[in-house]
């Protein structure tokens, strides 16, 4: 007798590489395809700090269930830790209503704290994000991340509407961001703007110098860059401010297509905290996306961040969470007497970018 027959707790062990034809078929069945040979090599064995922890739940001679975690560094309170970013999680439709999510998310946090993972982040959907407030011990909802938006061109953007509504839609768009968002450009000063091929030891000096403005982040050092934006299939490109040879700063940039759209999106962007580093990557970002006659630019940014300032000066718009297209919940796990949840918790304390949440 198994699991599915005297309704046990279903059993949750680790990945073993002999695992991998049976997690491709996992992935078939559930998506419609399977992983792609490459990105799974990036993203599950190579890694920013070591290779990923899969957890997995086995059913009728198969893999039926998948929990992937990323393993990053997490800066918080002055202290580094190991935290887990929870990326993939896949349960076969043939077993779903066995418990497996919950047993692989229960069990799999348990086993990651015995590895020394003691923090869990995630960025679940939004049915996802109030089960796990009201079921999951030790997790936490933090926020709802704002996405700021500046438009490149309105008529592009309204042209996926109704020729009735386009006019009305395009007078009103421009007339808010006429009142509300108005572009202030950035006066020319003595940073020098580039681009960057690689991420030299001047990014972990950077960081060190930079890091002290966020409470709690992920540690964006030299090994997390160049891991990070090496991502097969996806082409970035990354902006450098240096103000007398010494890098003051850098934005990373991608095009995309989302919500019918072709949009730029600012993936990244760490600065020193004099305040014209900021708006000048920020100016150069959006000449970057204007040569390209994108439709609209597009980034995460929390709100207590000086960089939310030099967005909206630069004619960015936080959209109100029920005119967003998607919204991007943030929660965290920690193991107890870990971090202070007043600390942990509290959103005011995060520094968080499309670079932490696109990977998943």
């Amino acid at each position: 007798m198994d699991w599915q027959t005297t309704k046990l707790v279903p059993a949750v062990r680790e990945y073993q590489p002999s695992d991998k034809p049976g997690v491709f078929a996992l992935k078939k069945v559930v998506d419609g395809m399977t992983f792609d040979e490459e990105l799974w090599r990036w993203k599950f064995e190579t890694g920013p700090v070591r290779s990923a922890r899969i957890f997995v739940v086995d059913g009728a001679g198969q893999v039926v269930g998948l929990r992937a975690f990323i393993i990053e560094r997490l800066k918080a309170a002055g202290e580094t830790f190991l935290a887990g970013l929870g990326v993939e999680v896949m349960v076969h439709p043939e077993f779903r209503r066995y418990g497996i999510a919950a047993a692989m998310a229960s069990e799999g946090f348990e086993l990651m704290e015995k590895k020394g993972v003691p923090v869990l982040l995630g960025f679940p959907n939004e049915v996802a994000y109030k089960v796990y407030s009201r079921t999951r011990p030790n997790w936490g909802p933090v926020c709802i991340i704002p996405l700021l938006v500046k438009p490149i061109s309105i008529p592009r953007i309204c042209r996926h509407y109704s020729p009735l509504l386009r006019p009305f839609l395009n007078l009103g768009a421009r007339i808010v961001w006429a009142l509300f968002a108005r572009e202030r450009r950035p006066r020319p000063g003595d940073l020098t703007i580039e681009r960057a091929s690689s991420f030299g030891d001047d990014f972990d000096t950077l960081w060190q110098e930079a890091s002290g403005a966020y409470t709690i982040g992920l540690v964006r050092d030299r090994a997390f860059l160049s891991w990070r934006f090496s991502r097969p299939g996806e082409k970035y490109t990354v902006l450098t401010a240096r103000r007398q040879g010494k890098l003051a700063g850098y934005i990373v940039l991608k095009n995309d297509e989302m919500f019918n759209l072709r949009l730029g999106l600012i993936v990244d962007m760490l600065t020193l905290s004099e305040g014209d580093i900021a708006p000048g990557l920020v100016a150069a970002a959006l000449a970057h996306f204007r040569e390209q006659q994108l439709d609209a630019i597009g980034c995460l940014m929390l709100r207590h961040v000086n960089y939310f300032r030099a967005l909206q000066k630069a004619g960015f718009l936080a959209l109100p969470n029920k005119f967003s297209p998607k919204r991007f919940y943030f929660g965290v796990q920690v193991k107890p007497a870990t971090l202070q949840p007043e600390i942990v918790y509290d959103h005011r304390n995060w520094f968080l970018t499309f670079a932490d949440i696109d990977i998943a």
